[in-house]
């Protein structure tokens, strides 16, 4: 296999984590974001947003207001399953 190949050839893998705190408007959207229309409940009844499109969102929003779009859709019905094997 390549990996085993280039094993010995590559550095070891270093990983650095920041811990950083939001700002003030970061945490005021994020609360926005977890009480807008119970998306928690949501969530754990997998009623109409998948875990992943708001853990994205989120990810977003920590990384940079600027990212996150209030305005986006959380239904995750957007890419129906069998339009995406299809293609």
């Amino acid at each position: 296999l390549k990996v085993d190949f280039l094993a010995d050839k590559l550095p070891t893998k270093t990983e650095l984590v920041v811990w950083t705190h939001i700002s003030d408007l970061q945490r005021d959207l994020y609360d926005r974001f977890l009480q807008k229309d119970d998306i928690v409940h949501s969530i754990l009844h997998g009623d109409k947003i998948s875990p992943l499109v708001a853990i994205t969102q989120l990810k977003k929003l920590c990384s940079h207001p600027v990212l996150f779009d209030p305005t986006q859709s959380l239904d995750d019905t957007s890419h129906d399953h069998d339009e995406i094997v299809q293609q």
